[in-house]
């Protein structure tokens, strides 16, 4: 999946320095499921790190830990009745690849 995202309040954001793309890549094992967030651009001024919520659908079971970076993520919700994990997560600079790891 790749998000386009921009500063959210100029014109224009299809310019070069005005947007960037993320990509999300989930490699899934048999132990954990990898998802690996990188990306590309830049918006001008080095626009903050934006929160995001990564919704992950579909899980069995709550899982054992979810970490981003190789630390344990806070704010991480289960919700049995759907099976939907809800990660917040932090993106900013683009240049060193974010790495949730769902431990099963």
């Amino acid at each position: 999946f790749t998000l386009f995202d921009d500063d959210l309040h100029s014109t224009g954001t299809l310019a070069p320095g005005k947007h960037r793309l993320i990509h999300f890549n989930a490699t899934p094992g048999n132990k954990s499921c990898v998802i690996t967030i990188s990306g590309e651009g830049a918006i001008e001024k080095n626009a903050p790190a934006k929160a995001y919520r990564l919704v992950v659908p579909a899980l069995q079971n709550k899982p054992r830990q979810v970490s981003i970076n190789g630390k344990k993520a806070a704010g991480v919700t289960y919700d049995k009745r759907s099976g939907t994990l809800t990660i917040p997560v932090k993106i900013g600079n683009l240049a060193s690849a974010t790495i949730i790891e769902i431990a099963k």
